[in-house]
């Protein structure tokens, strides 16, 4: 029984670790469900055990470490010594690497709460009014994070809001030559629009669907979180094709083969 009372007891510090982290959208890396969970256990193999993972971490740790707690009551001996190592590892990656990062996103959160100034939000779409593009939002900084020789090269005042967009890559291409994977851009050049979409490849990284109604995407779990704000729709789409360029591309060649066989037709009639 002595042997089950150290493990068991950092069992139920990790779990008060999950209760801490208790809304925090993070979620556990896979090759980190063994040093709580076995590999030898009855839980299943690594495979199937890391596709039940939930979101976010706390959840996931919380689980998975109920079950270790429950198995390492009736472990003797080198078992007890190994679940004891497991247990002390566990404890150890929770409290070095994911404890910076979810600190990391609290910190984030407390700095985006206040949006002096700001006047747009994540999952906006709007126009640059200079160069023409469209493109969406995905995070914003009250001044310009970028040195004086950046915003002098660019034309732009650093002492107001930028934000860091996603723009689309048919209108990069068409102006730049080239698609872009993001772009920093300053208030004064943001000319909101709805109705319109966004093509860029990254988009389902960060939005989890886009509303018709308010003519905007909206943010996934980390950036709902980390810039706290009024993210509601009822008329939630998939991102779906917005991402898909070869999609995308494919649609676009097949409306010109079949404009191009409708001229034709014209031509013979």
């Amino acid at each position: 029984m002595s042997q089950t009372i150290v493990p068991r007891t950092l069992y139920r510090h990790i779990l008060q670790w999950a209760r801490e982290a208790e809304g925090i959208p993070a979620r556990l890396r896979p090759a980190d469900v063994f040093a709580i969970v076995p590999e030898s256990s009855s839980f299943g193999s690594r495979a199937q055990l890391s596709e039940q993972i939930p979101r976010p971490v706390s959840e996931s740790v919380r689980n998975l470490t109920r079950k270790a707690f429950r198995r390492s009551a009736s472990l003797q001996h080198k078992e007890a010594d190994r679940e004891l190592d497991r247990a002390f590892q566990a404890f150890r990656t929770l409290n070095t690497s994911y404890a910076v990062y979810l600190q990391q996103l609290q910190q984030e959160r407390a700095r985006n709460a206040c949006r002096e100034g700001v006047e747009y939000s994540i999952g906006q779409v709007f126009r640059h009014k200079q160069h023409r593009y469209k493109g969406t939002i995905f995070g914003w900084d009250r001044t310009c994070e970028r040195d004086q020789a950046w915003a002098q090269t660019w034309g732009v005042q650093r002492d107001q809001p930028f934000y860091e967009v996603l723009p689309d890559e048919d209108d990069c291409t068409r102006l730049f030559g080239s698609a872009r994977g993001s772009k920093y851009v300053a208030q004064e050049n943001v000319e909101v629009v709805k109705g319109e979409r966004v093509l860029h490849r990254a988009l389902d990284a960060y939005f989890s669907g886009f509303s018709k109604e308010l003519g905007r995407y909206m943010p996934n779990h980390r950036l709902e979180y980390v810039y706290p704000d009024l993210y509601e729709a009822d008329d939630l789409e998939p991102v779906g094709q917005d991402s898909n360029l070869l999609k995308a591309a494919d649609d676009a060649l097949q409306a010109r083969a079949a404009e191009e066989l409708r001229n034709i037709v014209v031509d013979v009639g």
